[in-house]
């Protein structure tokens, strides 16, 4: 079963950054690098990205589950045909 891991804090950069954005204003460009470097900053230190293990498992439990679910609307989608066809023959 997947476990919930805390996230670890951020970088102290990263909170210095942030409040140093709201107080003057920036040109845009600035504005656009500072924002691409603090959603890096975030993905590196924030996320908590899943080990291959984990994803192995989620990943053969939602195929299973789509291909469950395909096969049974595809029965039902089967049945439902061949009922509609017979009532109209």
């Amino acid at each position: 079963m997947l476990g919930v891991r805390a996230p670890p804090g951020l970088p102290p950069s990263f909170e210095e950054e942030r409040v140093s954005n709201t107080k003057t204003v920036k040109p845009v460009g600035i504005r656009f690098k500072n924002w691409i470097r603090s959603i890096w900053t975030e993905i590196r230190h924030r996320v908590t990205w899943p080990r291959p293990r984990e994803l192995t498992k989620s990943g053969v439990t939602i195929i299973a589950f789509v291909a469950f679910w395909a096969i049974y609307i595809g029965a039902w989608d089967y049945l439902f045909a061949a009922a509609l066809k017979w009532l109209i023959s």
